[in-house]
This record gives C-alpha cells, sequence and structure tokens, in this order.
C-alpha cells in the first residue's frame, strides 16, 4: 500500500514547492564591441560619444565595427 501511494505521488513531485525564477539576460547596447585603440566617436561639438547611452543611437546612426573599409583601417583622418 505504502509502495502504491508512493509510486503515485511521485509525478506530482515538480508541481509542488516554489517555482524557479530565470535570470535575467544581459540588455546588449550599441557598445557590446571593443574599441580599436585609434577610433574615436564622436557627435558636432567635439562630444566624444563612446559608452554614451543617454544618446540615441538606431538607424543610420548605429555605430558598428568595419574591418577592412577605408573607415576600419585606423585612419584618424580623411586624406
Amino acid at each position: 500500500m505504502l509502495l502504491t501511494a508512493m509510486m503515485l505521488t511521485l509525478p506530482l513531485a515538480g508541481c509542488l514547492g516554489a517555482e524557479e525564477e530565470a535570470p535575467e539576460a544581459p540588455t546588449s547596447t550599441v557598445w557590446d564591441f571593443e574599441r580599436p585603440e585609434l577610433t574615436w566617436y564622436h557627435l558636432p561639438d567635439a562630444v566624444d560619444a563612446w559608452g554614451n547611452d543617454s544618446m540615441v543611437f538606431e538607424g543610420r546612426n548605429a555605430p558598428f565595427h568595419a574591418m577592412g573599409t577605408y573607415y576600419g583601417i585606423g585612419m584618424s583622418t580623411f586624406e
């Protein structure tokens, strides 16, 4: 009798107790990549934009890491 009761209650073991909370996934930002040493993302009036989350960077304003293009070869000024 005890064995039968135990066998019937085993499937309910996961239903009892507190529900576990899933850990929050880290939110992504526009600054999720490593900044090359000679790169400076700037805005008008010489404001450094690196790590500035108060400004809206989306669409064509979103910074991205470029390699192998004219903008990603490490040149700090236009020739």
